[in-house]
């Protein structure tokens, strides 16, 4: 019974999951009723697999991404604002166009990173790595302004498209926990981030450019260089992950279903046509 439970779960959910043997999902999952029985042991091992694994890299990636947005008002201070002519309210512009892309982009951000999947992330942080180092490269309040509104774009789908990702391995109730952990990222880098940017201030004069310049250059090449490594860690959504075994995986997908929750990440296309046609 349990056997044939899972093979239909994994068929009506189009996993590339192959069902495991009858002797691993009896020990994994057993008839209780209706509803399969957990074997809670097993669900320990996943839920510290997915503690070790998916929260804190997504958690690190947060803090890279979070230094990044706040790296402008560190180099305001070292001087920018007086290399680059922000007289009267062009600062205030540079830091809102950020904000309006952030939002304005939200939506298509959201669809991309649906289509694409979670690797998107690191191509995301890759890109607006690029365009924090155009900050310290450019010459111009234009060339700061188009840098900032074309990292709005990017860098908007990073932290839905974190939460969608943890939030389709966890239940509901266990769900916030793991994004509070992962946002306290945020609080992590405002704690060193003034000081890593007065660091990197010093080498103000190297190789003729000025203090504010490096703030931006270093900090982007960190982010660059973080998204290539990210992309061979950030896990891909539950039906396609590879950190379990066929035992595990059933017992992910079996306790995601009894949560209420689909773990079938079917195309979006085809839902975005009908709200449209609606």
């Amino acid at each position: 019974m349990a056997g044939k439970d899972i093979a239909i779960i994994a068929e009506k959910n189009n996993t590339a999951v192959q069902s495991p043997t009858p002797s691993l999902v009896a020990s994994a999952l057993r008839p209780h009723g209706e509803v399969p029985y957990i074997d809670p042991e097993i669900e320990k091992r996943i839920l510290r697999k997915l503690d070790w694994r998916v929260v804190p890299v997504l958690w690190f990636l947060f803090l890279v991404s979070f230094v990044d947005r706040g790296n402008i008002g560190n180099a305001k201070i070292q001087g920018m604002d007086k290399s680059l002519h922000l007289i009267g309210n062009r600062y205030n512009m540079a830091v809102m166009v950020f904000t309006l892309a952030y939002v304005v982009f939200g939506v298509p951000a959201n669809i991309i990173f649906k289509l694409v999947g979670p690797k998107s992330l690191s191509a995301m942080m890759f890109i607006w790595g690029f365009l924090v180092m155009g900050q310290g490269f450019t010459r111009s309040y234009a060339g700061l302004v188009v840098c900032r509104v074309l990292m709005g774009i990017f860098e908007e789908g990073f932290v839905p498209g974190c939460a969608y990702l943890i939030g389709s391995y966890y239940k509901r109730n266990e769900f916030l926990r793991r994004y509070t952990v992962f946002f306290s990222a945020a609080i992590a880098a405002g704690a060193f981030n003034g000081l890593f940017a007065t660091l990197l201030a010093m080498a103000d004069g190297t190789n003729g450019l000025e203090g504010w310049r490096w703030i931006f250059i270093v900090e982007g090449i960190i982010t660059s260089s973080v998204s290539v490594l990210a992309y061979f860690v950030i896990p891909e959504l539950p039906e396609k992950t590879s950190m379990f075994n066929a035992e595990e995986q059933a017992v992910l997908l079996e306790r995601l279903r009894q949560d209420g929750g689909e773990v079938v990440h079917d195309r979006i296309g085809k839902h975005v046509m009908e709200a449209l046609l609606d």
